[in-house]
This record gives structure tokens, sequence and C-alpha cells, in this order.
């Protein structure tokens, strides 16, 4: 019921979900880069060399997708005020899946989701299982996103794990694949609002995670990830233990996540916060 003249999309992960609010609304989208770290390691977008810099209108408040970024934004430009809207997931194709309680027995299915980027740190994950299979577990772990299948081919192979990893490139089944998981594992040294943990978690599958900056957006009371230190394997491949001892526990921890992330993070939630802030965004038109 309003027509801004323009809409400000800062964040990568974003883009589609303006262009897809907007598109009936006929405005133009001007994408605004400020976190440096994506800037620097993506390869496919034309601001990746650039810093941009901003002075918004006044009374106007930009949007970032996490409290660290906000926080990184006022001290950058000197804002009073940042909106926070977190990302979201698509709650019609990610939901708590029917996971069987499994046993010891069972090889157990790690999964880990993100592209060839350095801040993905996926040699960590290689290295997890390097020192799973010396403690002689029966496990997979499958790594989706884009440039993984050839880039961490000859890294697993080096680390004698090439049999137990499955390096599938990009897909679109990842409702699918997370149905089929067991655990999912981030070793991500820095992320904004990741969409894979939110959709892992949906999935009510147990999370193992670097603690990153803006977890703490996520992990509410440190009872909804099961966080460990940035870069610290060792603790990471006790997690993965634990949970692979405890199937119950596994299922309840889940499941717990998967209810917290659908009433926090559904695209209805998200949908309605956008319409708020396009709403104020026009009254400055």
């Amino acid at each position: 019921e309003f027509s801004p003249d323009i809409a400000v999309c800062m964040r990568d992960v974003s883009r589609a979900l303006f262009q897809r609010q907007l598109a009936s609304m006929g405005a133009p989208v001007a994408v605004f880069w400020d976190n440096p770290r994506i800037i620097r390691t993506l390869k496919y977008y034309p601001l990746e060399t650039m810093r941009v810099r901003f002075a918004p209108p006044a009374g106007f408040t930009p949007y970032c997708s996490s409290n660290e970024i906000a926080a990184s934004l006022k001290s950058a430009h000197g804002l009073s005020d940042v909106t926070v809207i977190p990302n979201c997931y698509d709650q019609r194709r990610f939901h708590l899946a029917k996971h069987n309680s499994r046993g010891s027995s069972d090889q157990l299915r790690i999964i880990s989701i993100g592209s060839d980027r350095p801040e993905k740190n996926h040699a960590d994950k290689i290295e997890i299982a390097r020192r799973l299979k010396s403690a002689e577990m029966d496990f997979s772990l499958t790594i989706v996103g884009q440039g993984v299948d050839t880039a961490l081919k000859a890294l697993a192979k080096s680390a004698g794990v090439e049999a137990e990893t499955r390096l599938l490139g990009e897909r679109n089944d990842i409702p699918a694949i997370l149905a089929e998981s067991d655990i999912f594992l981030s070793t991500s040294t820095s992320e904004g609002m990741p969409v894979s943990l939110l959709e892992a978690m949906a999935s009510g599958i147990p999370c193992v995670v670097y603690a990153f900056p803006s977890l703490n957006d996520i992990n509410i009371e440190d009872s909804l990830v099961d966080a460990v230190p940035l870069g610290d394997v060792d603790t990471a491949v006790e997690r993965i233990l634990f949970w692979r001892g405890n199937p119950d526990k596994a299922l309840e921890f889940g499941a717990k996540a998967s209810a917290n992330v659908a009433e926090r993070f559904a695209s209805t939630t998200s949908a309605a916060r956008w319409e708020e802030f396009l709403k104020n965004v026009a009254k400055l038109q």
C-alpha cells in the first residue's frame, strides 16, 4: 500500500528477499555492502574491491542482520541507531525432521554447508574428520556449497578421509539432506546471520559450531547451539562424540532448537519486520 522510491539492501543473503518483497512495488533496489570481510573474499560481486561509506539522510535508520554488524556500523559511520532484521529461513521447506533415535552402532552422518570462502574454514572440518577416523568412529562428513567439490578433494585425500567425505558442491535439495543428517557442523570464523545454521536448527539436529561473535543473536542463553571456541578442533571433536553417545539427548536438544528458530526466524516473522521497516523508509521520501 506504499511505494518507496528506493530500498537499500545491505547484505548479500537478503537480496532475493528484498527483490521479492518489492517486486509488486516497482521500487529500485540499491545494494549496500559494509562488511569488509565479505567484500574481501567474495569473487563474484562487482563491489568486492570497494569499502562503501555513506551518509544516510536525516531520520533514516539503516538495517543489518545481526547486533554485531549493527555495532560495527554505528562505530564506522557514527550512527545513533541501526535496525536489526535477522536473516530468515523458509519454514515451508525446513521443519523438524522425524529423526529416529540412533544408537552407537549406526554411522554418524555429519553435514556442513558453506561455499568455498576462507571464512568458512573448511580445512578444520577435514581435520575434525581425520581425528574422528583416528578415534575409529563410523561416520560420514557431507560438505555442501559452491566450489567445495573441487577445492577440498585433495585436502580430504591427503588427510586420509577421502572415503568418509562427500563433497557435493552447490545443491538445491538442502531440506532433504538435512533431514537425513545427525549433526550440523560449522567451523566458520565469522558470520553475519547464517541461514544454513537456521535451516539446520529448524531441521532438529544438534549444531556444533565455532562461536563466531554474532552467534549470540541465535544462541540465546547458550542452550540452542553447541558452541565451541573459534579454532578449537579438540572440543569440536569432543562434542560430536558426546552427541553420538547420547542420541536421545540429541533429539531433545534438536527439537528445542527447532521450536525456537520457528518462532524467531521464520520468513513470515521476517516479512512483518521488513514491512514495518519499509513503511518507515517510505515516510522519509
